[in-house]
């Protein structure tokens, strides 16, 4: 069986990084099929039925590994987390995934954000507000996407070295870090 990953991510920033910049990086999961839990912000991720919905429309796209990525700031918690093991365990739970072996979460600490900081610097637990300030960037209502663009026309590299998060998903990825 041919390996093809699926990932269903939060938001549409997230989408839009990883089919404009995460695949452009990384030639070998070009084929990635990664769709959006929800639309706008209500928060899907957090609806069990949706995400069963989401993993169950990778299945039927073939994929064989599955990855749901939720931000430890997201801003469908109820309860702020600060630790990435406790979202991850608590998440697994409320969505029922502990039988789900083709489905594997991955909590990007914080947020998609800090995954592009890491083309600079150490970027564990840091935030869009910090990647606003690494590139000079005011503030505007669409923040994610304005960020997205500018980091995307900067043609950087995302380096997994600096953030555990990233560094994590390479390793579920069977990937050496760069």
């Amino acid at each position: 069986m041919s390996r093809k990953v699926g990932l269903v991510v939060e938001g549409v920033s997230d989408k839009k990084f990883f089919d404009e910049h995460f695949k452009k990086q990384f030639p070998d999961f070009r084929g990635m099929k990664v769709i959006l839990s929800g639309t706008g912000n209500t928060c899907k991720i957090q609806n069990e039925k949706k995400v069963k919905s989401k993993i169950a429309d990778l299945r039927d796209n073939d994929c064989n590994e599955i990855y749901v990525f939720i931000d430890l700031d997201s801003q469908c918690k109820k309860k702020i987390y600060d630790c990435v093991v406790e979202l991850k365990n608590d998440f697994v739970a409320k969505m029922n995934l502990s039988s789900e072996t083709d489905v594997k979460v991955i909590v990007v600490s914080s947020e998609i954000e800090a995954w592009m900081l890491s083309a600079w610097e150490n970027s564990d637990k840091k935030k869009k507000e910090d990647l606003q300030k690494k590139l000079s960037i005011k503030s505007s209502k669409n923040i994610e996407e304005v960020l997205l663009q500018k980091f995307i026309s900067l043609k950087q590299n995302i380096n997994c070295k600096h953030n555990e998060s990233l560094r994590y998903f390479f390793k579920k990825l069977g990937v050496a870090c760069n």
